[in-house]
């Protein structure tokens, strides 16, 4: 059963909203009401498994479930994108409440998933601060979508997980254009797309932003 506690006027409706009938899952819609109680009698009521929302929903629901004392018994992973996810939200819902959170980044541009951040087999051991810090990262991009780092003069900069660049993405559901021709200088001859973003890539292909470039 999944809720999807992001918008379905803006790139979602291109995410959740096809992805759960195409699995066979429940999907459950939130309304207006994004407080604490109201995200969480959904999940209770509804048995809500998967959910997703950006860091704001879910400090929200936190704070209520340490007021009330409440458990999440049915709910398994959550998503969380929009901007970075603080460290204490992931320990908390792993630790308190045995959900697994994953890290996501995406761009309206990129309809709209760019990375997810789920463990690779070689960092399946990881335990701890070893762990949260593969969790802090962005993550590594899905089937179809490329990724790159490179510096002011488009020379693509090594993954070490230290320099850092201009993030650019290419794929089939990159944007080509904007409507117009406005920012056309974001778009090279090759397909890429500078998302404007600074970040740069460890050797296991996981990304991690750090900066606007603009």
């Amino acid at each position: 059963t999944i809720l999807p506690v992001v918008p379905m006027f803006h790139a979602n409706a291109w995410g959740l909203g096809q992805s759960a009938p195409m699995i066979g899952a429940k999907l459950i819609m939130p309304g207006c009401k994004m407080d604490g109680a109201s995200i969480y009698e959904l999940l209770d009521t509804e048995k809500v498994t998967f959910s997703a929302a950006v860091p704001t929903v879910w400090l929200m629901l936190l704070q209520h479930l340490e007021e009330t004392g409440k458990e999440l018994p049915y709910l398994k992973r959550v998503v969380i994108g929009g901007s970075s996810c603080p460290r204490a939200i992931t320990t908390k819902f792993q630790d308190n409440y045995d959900v697994e959170v994953i890290h996501a980044w995406g761009m309206t541009e990129m309809s709209p998933l760019g990375t997810l951040c789920t463990m690779k087999p070689g960092y399946a051991g990881l335990e701890g601060e070893a762990r949260l810090d593969v969790q802090g990262k962005q993550g590594y991009p899905p089937f179809g979508v490329e990724m790159k780092v490179t510096d002011d003069d488009n020379k693509e900069q090594p993954w070490d997980g230290k320099t850092f660049g201009r993030l650019k993405v290419r794929g089939p559901a990159v944007a080509r254009a904007y409507y117009g021709g406005v920012g056309s200088e974001q778009f090279d001859e090759e397909g890429w797309f500078d998302t404007g973003d600074v970040a740069h890539i460890d050797p296991g292909g996981y990304m991690q932003i750090t900066d606007r470039a603009k």
